[in-house]
């Protein structure tokens, strides 16, 4: 990579080496850039040549509106509008709430959702179970309704840390949640351990300490909806201003809100923990939850 820009003719590339060297930008900054672009450049290359998904929409907006219990969502392809009837009455009135989804990937009708981190985060069934809402089960949900797909042509729904120095390729792997009907593919059971961090015995089944990190397509589902329902009755806690950070470990409302907003003017970390602690077992957990959503 260092032979690539420094030998380059391009015009850009020779304007931006010599305003680093107006600037007296130490020269070891510019050089673990360029390590840590060799990094994410050889993380891409290796997932793709084990998955054959294409990152194909990069900070893709999606735009969800929510009237008379009913989602409703611009396909993007067709232009036509996807809906979906939610399962219960919510007291709420018209609403529409918008994000950004990292990454979608796309081989043949698949996709793959990859949401970018500065850390190593991971999907907790935990916070799912007391009420709390996925990210990336949200946009689980805009994937569904803005590209026309069902929980079956999901690979999985993910978390990838940044690449950084100092880090083994293999750290790199895919955390969150996986479709293991996908996953447990003839051609795909064998690579799946190298892409993300769901383990898949010769048997072509998950490893019993992974259960927790792979789902069935339906199982997927019931899980998408789930989040839903939590999305849901967060809202109308809100809208009836009846919202509090009770359910959180904090000593005073009004101190943790000016934090919080302080963090996130910082782009810092503006998480809290939860009061509440799930005593069971990951496994047990999400028997627990598929259970209760039968």
């Amino acid at each position: 990579m260092n032979d690539i820009i420094y030998s380059s003719d391009n015009k850009d590339i020779l304007e931006a080496l010599q305003l680093i060297e107006l600037l007296n930008t130490h020269k070891y900054i510019f050089n673990n850039m360029i390590l840590r672009l060799e990094l994410a450049v050889a993380i891409e290359i290796k997932y793709f040549a084990l998955t054959r998904f294409m990152p194909t929409f990069l900070e893709r907006q999606f735009s969800l509106e929510i009237v008379d219990n009913v989602i409703t969502c611009e396909n993007e392809e067709t232009g036509e509008i996807n809906k979906k009837e939610l399962k219960q009455k919510y007291n709420i009135p018209p609403i529409k709430f918008t994000g950004v989804i990292d990454r979608v990937d796309v081989n043949g009708k698949n996709i793959s959702i990859i949401d970018y981190k500065s850390s190593q985060s991971d999907f907790s069934l935990d916070s799912l179970e007391l009420g709390f809402i996925s990210q990336i089960l949200t946009y689980a949900l805009a994937c569904e309704m803005m590209f026309g797909k069902n929980s079956e042509d999901i690979l999985g729904i993910f978390y990838r840390e940044i690449a950084k120095l100092g880090k083994d390729l293999k750290t790199y792997r895919l955390r969150g949640l996986a479709n293991s009907d996908l996953i447990l593919d003839d051609e795909f059971y064998e690579k799946a351990p190298d892409i993300m961090y769901v383990r898949t015995t010769k048997a072509k089944k998950i490893h019993g300490a992974d259960s927790h990190k792979a789902f069935t397509s339906p199982e997927l589902e019931k899980l998408v909806n789930k989040n839903l329902d939590n999305i849901m009755k967060l809202l109308e806690k809100i809208i009836a201003f009846d919202f509090s950070l009770d359910d959180y470990e904090i000593d005073n409302q009004y101190c943790t809100e000016k934090q919080t907003l302080f963090n996130f003017a910082s782009n810092s970390d503006t998480r809290l923990n939860y009061r509440e602690i799930v005593e069971l077992k990951p496994k047990e957990l999400k028997e627990k939850i598929l259970n209760d959503l039968r």
